[in-house]
């Protein structure tokens, strides 16, 4: 058996439908009549998979090559195993991938590949006053020479420079982000250059990729997801290269383009494992700038997904962000702070986005707001067309700073220490702060305790009701505030601690109090996507219980002695 499909085996067994395979190799005449129903009768009689792939791999290894073998796995959905094997065949037989039409060309795909790499990275660094125009020019003038040439070896050099022009100045509108599907014309011209240039997979795949691009943005999932099919079917035939690792990006891209609609956990995890066969991509390569750039893209799309950014640089809406995720991204932002020397200037502006959300689900507005509006500055500058976007999360991010300014100016919210105590700084220091909320160091005119603002005890007046969608401001009030000084995760152990002291006082209106801290818990755990939800959702249905049997408890020993005093006075 060829040793890259027996490397893959175990997978074979454990992840791959035998039956969708055969009937795949059925159509395609790679298996008999009566191959085909063998194997079905071996699933009617209850034999495992493993024993039908033992039967089945034997098969398709004397009638397919490995390539073909892609193919179906292809056609038949396992994407991921596809490119899996398809990666560690290209390693460890490069010399079959080296398609060309003679053997001087390999010079010539190097120097092609620089090419768009230098186009590509000017038009990052906003080099050009007007990308499209500049990059206009230039590929007419890699067209003149292409078609002016008549040796013929010569000719295939040229037209390998004028298809890399052609991939540059697409990817100069890809970066507008216009969501419609371009009419530039260009697709059509590079689709027409492919046969003569010196490895038309390579220069398939450029083309198939890039379409797959515009009809992602412009929501066309299905036609993006064919032209990706077809980029990866192309692949197979070419080995390590950038067009490679752009095919590999584009497919993350796709990839989160679903999650934005379908937040699924599993998808995210794809996510991961395609972004690090994309890096691996770049394992051959020499040239550190091109692995550099490469690399800040990656990581930079995989930690907008982490972080719950579309690939425009907005908020995802509804999309929960789990600790996990938020130090997943972290460590990404750290790898790009590596590669900083080099740092395109539209990669910059993503990085700043990817700054200014991890600041805000750590509660650092201040923060927040100074990286956007370096995101978005550089956005404007640069014509990207993402900075719609990010102008919108800019903001979202102003108002919510601004919503938390009018709180503390309309409420006059401040904490005051007595005997000189000073402010939590750790969550060591929790106990602490549960003291001075309870107590006098904790002023009487704030919110906790403000007369007439807090909601009263049942047992106190019916106005309850009324009040309670007032109260609940007042206490959201506290929250902020409380979060704004001590951050998130700090708050949440005070309210905790704070619920807990309450709730072991065992009355009613403590029991009430605990309810009330334990509220204020939930909704930092919720906005904070903290992993304890599970478990303050537990918490919080018990003290519910416990305040219902108490506050009912209470209810009855009132009616109870209502009847004993009617009894004693009639008497």
């Amino acid at each position: 058996m060829n040793s890259t499909l027996q490397l893959f085996k175990p997978i074979f067994y454990e992840q791959v439908d035998p039956i969708v395979i055969t009937q795949k190799l059925s159509k395609l005449r790679r298996l008999s009549d009566c191959q085909k129903t063998y194997i079905f009768s071996l699933f009617r009689r209850s034999v495992s998979r493993q024993h039908v792939w033992d039967y089945l791999l034997p098969i398709i290894e004397e009638t397919c090559s490995l390539n073909y073998v892609l193919e179906i796995l292809l056609k038949c959905g396992y994407t991921e195993l596809f490119i899996n094997i398809a990666l560690q065949w290209k390693l460890s037989s490069p010399e079959e991938l080296c398609i060309q039409r003679t053997k001087i060309l390999m010079s010539s795909r190097q120097s092609s590949q620089n090419l768009l790499m230098k186009l590509k990275i000017l038009t990052h660094n906003i080099q050009f006053d007007n990308p499209r125009k500049c990059l206009k020019e230039k590929t007419k003038l890699y067209k003149s020479a292409f078609l002016s040439e008549k040796n013929y070896t010569k000719k295939i050099v040229k037209a390998d420079h004028y298809a890399a022009s052609l991939c540059a100045e697409i990817d100069s509108y890809g970066i507008l982000y216009v969501r419609q599907f371009p009419t530039h014309g260009l697709f059509e011209e590079l689709k027409n250059i492919i046969p003569h240039t010196s490895n038309t997979h390579v220069t398939q795949v450029a083309h198939d990729t890039r379409l797959a691009l515009v009809y992602a943005q412009a929501d066309e999932e299905d036609i993006s997801e064919d032209n990706l099919r077809n980029a990866m079917a192309a692949s197979i035939y070419i080995g390590y290269c950038v067009e490679l690792v752009e095919m590999l990006y584009i497919y993350i891209f796709n990839l989160i383009e679903v999650y934005e609609k379908c937040p699924i956990q599993g998808l995210v995890d794809k996510i991961l494992n395609i972004a690090e066969y994309c890096a691996g991509c770049l394992q051959e390569e020499t040239d550190e700038l091109i692995i550099s750039f490469w690399k800040r893209r990656i990581y930079s799309r995989v930690a907008f997904c982490l972080l719950g950014l579309s690939n425009r640089g907005d908020i995802i809406p509804g999309r929960r962000v789990s600790s996990k995720n938020v130090r997943k991204a972290k460590d990404l932002m750290v790898e790009l702070d590596k590669l900083w020397d080099g740092f395109e200037i539209r990669r910059l502006m993503f990085y700043y986005v990817g700054k200014a959300r991890i600041a805000e689900i750590e509660d650092d507005l201040d923060l927040a707001i100074e990286y956007i509006s370096l995101a978005t500055d550089i956005g404007t500058r640069g014509n990207f067309g993402e900075v719609t976007y990010i102008k919108n999360y800019s903001n979202s991010l102003t108002g919510k700073f601004s919503l938390f300014q009018k709180t503390l100016n309309d409420c006059e919210i401040h904490f005051k220490y007595s005997r000189n105590r000073k402010p939590v700084e750790n969550e060591d220091d929790a106990s602490t702060m549960n003291y001075d909320l309870e107590n006098d160091s904790f002023p009487k005119n704030d919110i906790m305790h403000c007369e007439g603002t807090f909601v009263k005890r049942s047992y106190e007046t019916d106005e309850k009701i009324k009040n309670e969608r007032k109260a609940f401001m007042k206490r959201n009030n506290v929250r902020v505030y409380v979060n704004s000084k001590f951050g998130r995760t700090t708050s949440n152990v005070i309210f905790v601690a704070n619920s807990r002291i309450a709730e072991l006082e065992d009355t009613v209106d403590r029991l009430e109090l605990a309810l009330e801290y334990n509220d204020m818990a939930n909704k930092n755990t919720w906005e904070g996507q903290f992993e304890e939800e599970q478990y303050n959702e537990v918490y919080s249905s018990s003290l519910k219980s416990k305040y219902k049997f108490a506050n009912e408890t209470s209810q009855k020993e009132l009616t109870s002695n209502t009847i004993i005093e009617t009894c004693i006075l009639s008497q």
